[in-house]
């Protein structure tokens, strides 16, 4: 007995207007990105693509600094601001990184909604003309 992908199990379970709703190609990464700045959240969004700028900037200065400086008590100094800034711009990337994976399961959730939404309404007017 072959297996089947689930993909192709559910293909074969939707009639053709629910295909249209199944077959559709997931975001890019710049769909994805530029999704961030729509909606209600988009400031907050703008505001951290903002502050990983400035706390890119800021590492590298502080990088700098650090490889102009003399003595071991200075350099401690700015390399920890230079990694500080660095673990903060990761944490930053890693919640815009988790923001767009959270719009794309609110979109498959909505997709699965408006599956729901077709089939309840379909099982109403089987019922009603039974």
């Amino acid at each position: 007995m072959k297996t089947k992908n689930i993909d192709a199990m559910i293909r074969e379970a939707l009639d053709e207007e629910d295909l249209d709703y199944f077959d559709f190609e997931e975001p890019s990464i710049p769909e994805k990105v530029t999704s961030l700045f729509q909606g209600r959240g988009r400031w907050l969004n703008v505001m951290a693509f903002i502050l990983v700028f400035v706390l890119f900037l800021v590492s590298v200065y502080c990088g700098i600094r650090f490889f102009e400086s003399d003595d071991v008590a200075t350099m401690l100094r700015w390399g920890s601001v230079a990694g500080l800034c660095w673990f903060a711009t990761g944490f930053l990337k890693l919640w815009t990184w988790m923001e767009m994976e959270r719009f794309a399961v609110v979109r498959e959730i909505k997709r699965l909604e408006l599956q729901v939404a077709n089939l309840a309404a379909r099982l109403r007017n089987d019922s009603r003309q039974a």
